[in-house]
């Protein structure tokens, strides 16, 4: 299929896969890809929850004559509100980040300037999303491969979730500490970069394709620090 084809060719090879993008602004794939992947790593975290774990915490924040039975009921519907309220939110945040990464992209490079290249004379907010939504994949690659990593712990504790697969260079190297190092990410700079191209495939100069670049590249990686 073209959306499946457009998705392999923006990963490998986008100087060709953009411009697919653009002629057939088509965002469902991507977007399927990329909830898929972070509801996968999020199967895999919660696979690998310690209920002791979290029956110690209930044990400590419940009442004294709470019986072991009781304590562990409590652990249980914990780890599956947890588990429910992960895939609900990855499922709808998904779709709505992509929105907004593409009302951002159109607002920042592309919503503006005729262009004689794209259809109707410009560039309109669907081809935006659609060029945003394929420029995201290497996240969704990123949380795919979080998952072998997540499974080959025995157990994670529930209150220490955040930071277990990091690939920035601050997390993979802590004594390079120096300010910004958290965003020399690789994953979010393919990502930083697929913008930039994104933009010069919509037929903008080159100097806003590497402001957008530059800028979503930024913004990838603060919001990498939220992953887990």
């Amino acid at each position: 299929m073209n959306q499946l084809r457009a998705i392999a060719l923006v990963l490998v090879w986008p100087m060709r896969g953009l411009p697919m993008v653009l002629a057939e602004p088509r965002a469902l794939f991507a977007i399927l890809f990329i909830a898929s992947a972070f509801l996968a790593s999020h199967w895999a975290l919660h696979h690998r929850l310690d209920l002791e774990a979290q029956e110690r915490l209930i044990a400590a924040e419940s009442k004294s004559d709470a019986s072991e039975q009781e304590i562990t009921d409590q652990a249980k519907r914990a780890l599956a509100m947890r588990r429910i309220g992960g895939y609900a939110g990855y499922a709808a945040s998904v779709p709505l980040a992509a929105l907004a990464g593409g009302a951002l992209l159109y607002l920042l490079a592309l919503g503006f300037q005729r262009n004689k290249a794209a259809q109707n004379g410009r560039i309109s907010f669907g081809r935006a999303f659609a060029l945003f939504s394929h420029a995201a994949l290497p996240l969704g690659l990123r949380e795919l491969l979080a998952i072998p990593v997540l499974l080959s712990y025995r157990a994670i504790d529930p209150s220490k979730t955040a930071g277990l697969f990091k690939t920035d260079l601050g997390s993979l190297w802590p004594g390079l500490s120096f300010p910004g190092a958290f965003l020399v990410d690789p994953f979010c700079l393919w990502a930083g970069t697929l913008v930039g191209l994104s933009v010069r495939a919509a037929g903008k100069p080159r100097f806003l394709a590497a402001l957008a670049g530059i800028a979503f590249f930024v913004l990838f990686g603060f919001l990498g620090r939220v992953l887990p």
